[in-house]
């Protein structure tokens, strides 16, 4: 005899919050878990900048005990905000997982990159997890959603802060007066040197990350595109625009730290390698400053015509990472042994006929193939005050590259 229907379903239930412009249904419902809750975790999106969003989770960082994580392309630049956390999740044993999973989470922004934040929250398994959405989209990225608020994230984050500070036992009476940034930043790294604050879940996040941070500085790179990278991050003007390839330059790009002031962004969505270059050249056309695209090989052939535009102008730079292929599927277990692989996945190719491509488009063309040449080029690249577009091609092997990738990762862990 078949068993019934509802044998085989296992139901969970996400709540819906409508938003209203300066506050939101079962907000004290929302302020009471937040304040019940141990171990609070923030994860940003994809965002373009907004300095409102950077304030409030800098306060929240520094007032409550909250983890705030957010990639490049969420453009959250603070010493609040743990970037590149993706060394820190390869490098934890699994069996301590449980010690840094948050009990509570809150999403917002649009895509996350990392394949590592995603499987450590599906196996975790937070017991609340909100989404702000203005559209009251609720994608179930980690497989925990219990809420959805349809609210733009500045009102709710804003009402939150102010019914917590209201609610505090520590709240300002009488005529005393808030802390400001500097004095909680003050405040929070004396008391970041008190002993009983180490089983706090931000000082935890920060400690590990501190930890792993020292040991990625410290590595050594092969000339490799990681090399390339870590080469190029720290000499970034301030206030350039970055656009970053998809699939490869994305995830390489998130294992470095960023400056300050640099505007990250990423043609995230389709996950595929289309539009990086004609992406990066529509958008240097109107940005005041100088724009800097990253790409790898396969991504800027596949666009290569997005150079067949009069708007080119010589604030744009273009650093092609070129490795004769699509290196990450040599990553990729299983897919990596495939017959097909060089041929029809990650397309194999010869590293030569580029520069005849940049100087008929108009660009002033540089070329590295040993770390002396980088670094040679590297300067001149992003400071060079040509009046015409600059290319640098560097060019990488496939085989040193995956090496590399390996030892690193190996030594953080």
């Amino acid at each position: 005899m078949s068993l019934p229907f509802r044998s085989y379903l296992r139901f969970r239930r996400i709540h819906y919050s409508g938003g209203i412009a300066s506050t939101f249904d079962r907000s004290e419902e929302f302020l009471e878990k937040w304040k019940q809750s141990n171990k609070r975790m923030i994860l940003v999106g994809q965002l373009p900048p907004d300095p409102k969003i950077k304030e409030l989770l800098e306060t929240i960082a520094l007032k409550w005990d909250c983890v705030i994580l957010a990639e490049h392309i969420a453009n959250l630049h603070s010493d609040c905000v743990i970037g590149n956390f993706d060394p820190l999740l390869y490098a934890l044993p699994k069996e301590r997982w449980d010690e840094f999973a948050p009990d509570l989470l809150i999403t917002f922004g649009g895509h996350v990159v990392s394949k590592r934040i995603k499987q450590f929250l599906r196996k975790q398994h937070p017991a609340a997890h909100w989404h702000l959405s203005l559209n009251g989209a609720a994608p179930d990225l980690f497989q925990s959603l219990t809420d959805v608020v349809e609210i733009d994230p500045v009102c709710f984050f804003s009402r939150l802060v102010s019914m917590a500070e209201q609610s505090s036992p520590e709240s300002p009476k009488g005529g005393s007066r808030s802390l400001d940034k500097t004095e909680l930043l003050n405040r929070n790294r004396y008391l970041g040197e008190i002993e009983s604050l180490k089983n706090k879940y931000h000082f935890l996040w920060k400690t590990e990350f501190a930890k792993i941070e020292v040991k990625a500085n410290n590595y050594k790179f092969l000339y490799s595109d990681l090399q390339v990278l870590k080469t190029f991050f720290p000499l970034l003007p301030a206030n350039a625009a970055l656009q970053l390839g998809n699939s490869s330059t994305i995830r390489n790009a998130q294992l470095f730290t960023l400056k300050s002031g640099i505007q990250a962004y990423c043609n995230r969505g389709t996950s595929g390698i289309e539009g990086s270059v004609s992406t990066a050249v529509g958008f240097a056309a109107i940005h005041s400053d100088l724009t800097f695209l990253v790409v790898g090989d396969l991504s800027f052939f596949y666009d290569i015509n997005g150079l067949w535009n009069k708007q080119i102008n010589n604030k744009l730079r273009i650093l092609l990472v070129n490795n004769g292929g699509g290196e990450i599927f040599h990553l990729l277990p299983g897919l990596n042994k495939a017959d097909s692989l060089n041929e029809y996945i990650s397309c194999r190719h010869t590293t030569t006929g580029t520069k005849e491509w940049a100087e008929a488009m108009g660009f002033k063309y540089l070329s590295a193939s040993n770390e002396k040449e980088l670094k040679e080029y590297i300067t001149t690249f992003v400071s060079d005050t040509s009046d015409k577009p600059l290319f640098l091609e560097t060019i990488t092997s496939m085989e040193v590259n995956e090496e590399v990738f390996k030892a690193y990762y190996h030594h953080l862990k």
